[in-house]
């Protein structure tokens, strides 16, 4: 939709644009000018739409009935996370490397209410410890040496969302009590580093995942991880080692 009228004001564009118009024109207008906003409206709607066939497709490739696991225990599994994906129970996946834990959280994702909205993934192995901070909760420009813009974290990010924060167990106990903030309450305030006013995060679901042993877990993240599961190696899923083969 494209409002065109002679009696423009700034009401009357905020309430077009409120109510979904593309674009506003005032007249009088030239022609060239139509057509350059027609072009770009419906380049606009080509995107829109191509943004729908691929989130579809993504939902298509993560179905639980895509990942190998045929046996009792991996569809036990798969019953378990389904009934809670539209929730806000947060989760946490243990298992060792190579069991499927990263393609579980994405089928919990797309499988979800929360699938038009970000999925975050972050390999939290790869993370210097240096930068956690500024990963997790975004920065302002000028904030330290290099931060020439603003940049937002993983939190800001994944407002409304899926947070999936792979190999947690490989960051610190002081750096755990970090995530138990985005765990911890629906509705949190956080502070980008080098900014005065702290941003509201919401409707965040935090999926964990990791191939070490609880041990190596802050004892406050595992009280707010909601739902524990463990995946089992394929040493003890005879029938998907047959159906992988």
């Amino acid at each position: 939709i494209i409002m065109m009228t002679a009696y423009g004001s700034i009401e009357s564009s905020v309430e077009a644009m409120k109510l979904g118009a593309h674009d506003y024109i005032l007249k009088p207008y030239e022609l060239d000018e139509i057509k350059i906003i027609v072009e770009k409206a419906l380049h606009y709607q080509d995107l829109s739409q191509e943004v729908i066939s691929l989130k579809a497709a993504l939902s298509e490739r993560f179905q639980f009935s895509n990942i190998i696991g045929k046996s009792k225990k991996m569809q036990d599994i798969f019953q378990c996370v389904q009934d809670t994906a539209s929730t806000t129970v947060n989760m946490l996946i243990l298992g060792e490397s190579g069991t499927g834990k990263e393609l579980i959280a994405k089928a919990i994702h797309y499988n979800s209410s929360r699938k038009n909205q970000p999925l975050v993934c972050v390999n939290c192995g790869a993370i210097p410890e240096s930068l956690l901070e500024s990963e997790f909760f975004g920065y302002k420009k000028g904030a330290f040496t290099g931060a020439d813009r603003d940049k937002s974290g993983f939190l800001d990010l994944a407002h409304g969302g899926t947070l999936f924060l792979d190999e947690i167990g490989e960051l610190d106990h002081s750096i755990q009590a970090m995530v138990n903030r985005a765990m911890d309450e629906n509705t949190h305030e956080a502070m980008r580093l080098g900014d005065k006013e702290p941003y509201t995060t919401e409707n965040i679901k935090v999926i964990c995942a990791t191939e070490r042993p609880k041990e190596h877990l802050n004892d406050s993240l595992l009280y707010r991880s909601g739902l524990q599961v463990f995946v089992p190696g394929l040493d003890e899923r005879n029938d998907d080692v047959e159906e992988a083969i």
